[in-house]
C-alpha cells in the first residue's frame, strides 16, 4: 500500500501527523477497507486527532503520543481503518475495559477483567467496571433489591466512619470522593475513590448495612493489569451505518447470553439513549433481533449502558442462553436512539390572542433544520406551537430540549414530532426561549454474524 491510495484529505492528514511525529511507515500499516466514508465523517476523524495530539501534555515520546492519539480518533470511525481495525506497531495500545470502553493502556493501571455479581441480605450488586489510573479509582455499580436507593452506597458504619471507602490487601483504606447515584426500579452508582497503588490485585468496597454488627459489609473484587485486558484490535466484529459504527461481542453471564456493544459517533457530544426503541412499544421491528444459524429466536430480557443512564459506555443487550447445539448467532439492531448537547439556539416567537394562525421561522439545531409552521393559544393560558422536524434521511428527529416546561407530541406510526406546548400568560404576545439538545433515532440496521466457538 502506498500513499497514492489514499484521498487528498486522507494524505493531509497524515502529512499533519508525519509532522507532529508519527512513525514514516504508518501510511503501510493502516488496513483501509472499503467501505464509503462520507467527508463530515473525515473531517471529525481528523479534528479529534489533531486535538487530542495538541491536548498531551505527559512526558513521554511524542510518536508514541500521536500513534495512540491516531488509533483512538481512527477508531470512533473504524470505516476508514477497517473492522479489524488494526495500526500494526501500536498494537495493544487500547484496551477494553468493561464498564468503560476503549482506553488507553498507558493511562489505567487496574481494571476489573469482567463483570462480577454479588448477592447480599435480599440485595444484588452487579459491578459492571472498576477502572484504577493514577489520580482515581472509579467503580460502576447497579443494585436490585426491594428498595433499591442510595442507601445502599451511602452511609456511617457503628464508628460513624462514611461509607463507602476502598480497603487494599493491606488493609489502606481510601475515601470517596465523589459519587453519582440513580435509582428507580434499580439503583446506579458511579463511586470514585483515590487511586491505588498498582501492586494491589484484590479490593474491598466497604458498604452500609445496619443488619451488621459493624455496620459495615465488604464487597470484594479481583484485579487485573491493564495490559492484560483484552486488546481493542481484537475486538474484530463490527457494523457500519450511518456514520455510526457498531462493534458486538458475545459472552455467557448469569446464565444469559450478553452482547457487547461499543457504539462509536463521529458526533462528539451525542450519548448513547437506547439501543432499539421502546419508546412506541406498539411497533413491531424496532427492537434488537437474536437469531442462530439453527433458526431459534431468542428472547431480549434486558437492555441498557452499563452506567445505567445517558451515556458513551458499553452497552449491553441480554438474551435468553445460546441452544448448546448453535453454532453462530445472527444479531440485527434496526435503530439507535442519541441524545445530543448542541449549542444553545435563542428562539422568540410570536403569541397569538386567540385561535391559530400560520407561521413559517425556521431554526437550524445543530445539523437538523426544524421549522414552526403555525402556533395555536389552545387555551387562554396555553399554546401549541406546530413543528416540521425536516427529512428524516436515516435520522428522525424525535426531541428537542427546551429551558421551560413543556410537552411535545409525537407521532406514534412516523416518531416525527407534531407540536409542543407550553404555558403563557393570558396577555402574552411574545415567548422566548432556548433549546439546547436534541433526541433523535438513526435507522440501520446493523447486523453481525458473531460465531459461538
Amino acid at each position: 500500500m502506498n500513499r497514492d491510495s489514499f484521498t487528498q484529505e486522507e494524505q493531509n492528514l497524515i502529512r499533519q501527523l508525519g509532522v507532529a511525529g508519527l512513525p514514516d511507515d504508518i501510511v503501510d500499516v493502516i488496513c483501509k477497507d472499503n467501505i464509503p466514508v462520507d467527508e463530515r465523517t473525515k473531517r471529525s476523524i481528523q479534528v479529534k486527532t489533531l486535538r487530542r495530539i495538541h491536548g498531551r501534555t505527559e512526558k513521554r515520546p511524542l510518536w508514541l503520543q500521536v500513534a495512540a492519539a491516531a488509533f483512538l480518533a481512527m477508531i470512533l470511525v473504524s470505516a476508514v481503518v477497517g473492522p479489524n481495525r488494526i495500526l500494526a506497531g501500536i498494537n495493544g495500545l487500547v484496551r477494553f475495559v468493561p464498564g468503560f470502553g476503549l482506553e488507553e493502556t498507558e493511562q489505567i493501571m487496574l481494571a476489573l477483567a469482567e463483570p462480577v455479581k454479588v448477592v447480599h441480605g435480599e440485595n444484588e450488586f452487579e459491578i459492571n467496571g472498576l477502572l484504577v489510573n493514577d489520580e482515581y479509582t472509579i467503580a460502576h455499580i447497579r443494585a436490585n433489591g426491594p428498595s433499591p436507593d442510595s442507601t445502599l452506597f451511602t452511609g456511617t458504619d457503628k464508628q460513624g466512619e462514611a461509607l463507602p471507602y476502598l480497603e487494599g490487601e493491606d488493609g489502606a483504606r481510601y475515601p470517596l470522593l465523589s459519587s453519582s447515584i440513580s435509582y428507580g426500579g434499580t439503583a446506579h452508582a458511579s463511586l470514585v475513590f483515590g487511586a491505588i497503588p498498582s501492586e494491589y490485585r484484590n479490593i474491598n468496597i466497604a458498604l452500609p448495612d445496619a443488619s451488621e454488627e459493624s455496620g459495615v459489609w465488604h464487597l470484594g473484587l479481583q484485579l487485573t493489569p491493564a495490559d492484560e485486558l483484552t486488546a481493542a484490535e481484537d475486538l474484530k466484529i463490527a457494523s457500519h451505518k450511518q456514520g455510526i459504527t457498531v462493534t458486538a461481542f458475545h459472552s455467557l453471564r448469569d446464565n444469559q447470553s450478553v452482547m457487547t456493544l461499543l457504539i462509536q459517533s463521529p458526533r462528539e457530544y451525542s450519548l448513547v439513549r437506547e439501543v432499539g426503541n421502546t419508546f412506541f412499544p406498539q411497533n413491531e421491528g424496532r427492537e434488537p433481533f437474536l437469531q442462530d444459524d439453527r433458526g431459534t429466536e431468542y428472547t431480549l430480557l434486558r437492555k441498557g449502558s452499563t452506567t445505567g443512564y445517558l451515556s458513551d459506555a458499553p452497552y449491553e443487550l441480554r438474551f435468553d442462553p445460546a441452544d448448546p447445539s448453535a453454532g453462530t448467532f445472527y444479531l440485527s439492531i434496526p435503530e439507535i436512539r442519541f441524545h445530543e448537547y448542541i449549542d444553545d439556539v435563542k428562539v422568540t416567537l410570536p403569541v397569538p390572542d386567540a385561535g391559530k394562525t400560520e407561521h413559517n421561522q425556521q431554526l437550524q439545531l445543530g445539523r437538523f433544520s426544524v421549522t414552526f409552521t403555525g402556533l395555536e393559544r389552545v387555551t387562554p393560558i396555553r399554546l401549541r406551537m406546530y413543528v416540521d422536524p425536516g427529512p428524516d434521511d436515516g435520522e428522525i428527529l424525535e426531541m428537542i430540549g427546551l429551558n421551560m416546561s413543556h410537552s411535545i407530541k409525537v407521532n406514534e406510526e412516523t416518531g416525527r414530532m407534531e407540536y409542543i406546548e407550553t404555558e403563557v400568560e393570558p396577555d402574552q404576545n411574545k415567548l422566548t426561549f432556548t433549546v439546547g439538545n436534541l433526541q433523535y433515532a438513526v435507522k440501520g440496521p446493523w447486523e453481525f454474524e458473531i460465531p459461538l466457538n
